[in-house]
């Protein structure tokens, strides 16, 4: 049985890459959006798309 401390340990880190990868889509989204003068809602889709592909 696993103890408390590595199952903690493997949430935080779960945690941390899903941030780290949310962040960078978010970068992703905000970059293309400038430079595409997307409108908001195609930011978002961008997001998204990024998000749903690598982060899960």
């Amino acid at each position: 049985m696993l103890s408390t401390s590595s199952i903690q340990g493997s949430t935080t880190v779960e945690l941390k890459k899903e941030k780290d990868c949310f962040s960078k889509c978010d970068l992703v989204a905000t970059v293309a959006g400038d430079v595409g003068e997307l409108t908001h809602q195609e930011e978002y889709a961008v997001f998204s798309t990024c998000y749903e592909t690598f982060c899960n």
